[in-house]
């Protein structure tokens, strides 16, 4: 069964949770801003379905370009006959900072550790070996979470959280196919570690040399 967005589906997580296993759902040529049709969760997701989520014409170039989704898609449980083809993915995601210590969020003296993030534009969990087919990725990020400080007299300073996969975070167990894709300018970015309280013997948090961009990359497209 082909299922059309926006023809029969106002937005593509609809026409995801009615589709069934072998359906295609066809998206035409547009901008989708999955910040704003996705209520609470500002991503699509693929759960235990072995479905193609494609463009109206994924061997024309300037189709695949001006099929836009702002946002990121997580696949879960998914294996080869999942097929994500002919478009193109911008995710770019952060998280708040860590509270500091002797807060109303966080009593205790050290600072809370930042909040790791994967994946701009696309998550592979567990073990998902999708294909992934003329699909461009363009200008996704991910940033992990700032540490808080310490607080009172010897807090220290959290660690910044991890990033993984500016693009595309892919699971211990994932083994997908990607084929004639495109990566472009994508990045990852670790928070910045918490200060240790000043004047006394607490530490800062960090995770690596914070003047090196190469310790700004983390494993993963």
């Amino acid at each position: 069964i082909h299922l059309f967005v926006p023809g029969e589906f106002t937005n593509i997580q609809y026409a995801i949770e009615a589709s069934k296993d072998g359906d295609r759902i066809i998206i035409s040529a547009d901008t989708y801003n999955i910040y704003e049709t996705s209520e609470d969760r500002f991503y699509l997701l693929i759960d235990n379905k072995a479905i193609t989520l494609t463009g109206t014409n994924p061997d024309d170039p300037n189709v695949v370009a001006s099929t836009l989704i702002l946002g990121r898609i997580i696949l879960n449980n998914v294996g080869r006959d999942t097929i994500i083809d002919g478009i193109t993915i911008t995710g770019r995601y952060r998280v708040d900072d860590a509270p500091d210590g002797c807060t109303e969020e966080n009593p205790h003296e050290d600072g809370m550790n930042g909040i790791p993030m994967r994946g701009g534009g696309m998550i592979l969990d567990g073990d998902s070996s999708p294909t992934i087919r003329n699909v461009r990725f363009v200008g996704c990020s991910i940033i992990g979470g700032n540490a808080g400080n310490g607080g009172c007299e010897n807090g220290d300073g959290g660690w910044g959280g991890w990033a993984r996969g500016g693009a595309v975070s892919i699971g211990p167990g994932g083994s997908p196919i990607f084929k004639n894709c495109s990566f472009i300018n994508n990045w990852a970015k670790g928070g910045n570690g918490g200060d240790g309280v000043a004047d006394s013997s607490a530490h800062g948090g960090s995770w690596g040399v914070p003047d090196d961009p190469r310790w700004f990359y983390a494993d993963g497209l």
